[in-house]
């Protein structure tokens, strides 16, 4: 699923770019272990990469395996999570474009 905002930011320096994908993987990491008991986890990996170019392009990637089945679908929740990420996202980017 591939969605465009059009906020209006000017280019934006390396070292904020490196901070928003920081921040989006802390913020996706918090969201699912808010969701999942931490001992269900296998392991997880969280990779959020955003790259300015004439705009700015965002990226979310998930790697995580369960010890057991938890009755849920995982897909739903990444996908739960991937939006209320974009949607962090979009409020921080929106909030640099006003200072």
């Amino acid at each position: 699923m591939k969605k465009s905002v059009d906020i209006g930011l000017p280019a934006l320096p390396d070292e904020i770019i490196e901070r928003l994908a920081e921040e989006c993987e802390q913020e996706a990491t918090s969201f699912i272990m808010k969701r999942l008991p931490s001992k269900s986890i296998e392991h997880m990996s969280v990779t959020c990469l955003l790259s300015m170019n004439d705009q700015l392009d965002f990226e979310i990637g998930f790697d995580i395996a369960l010890h057991y089945d938890m009755g849920i679908s995982l897909d739903s929740l990444l996908e739960e999570c991937a939006e209320h990420v974009t949607t962090i996202l979009e409020q921080r980017l929106k909030g640099l474009k006003d200072q």
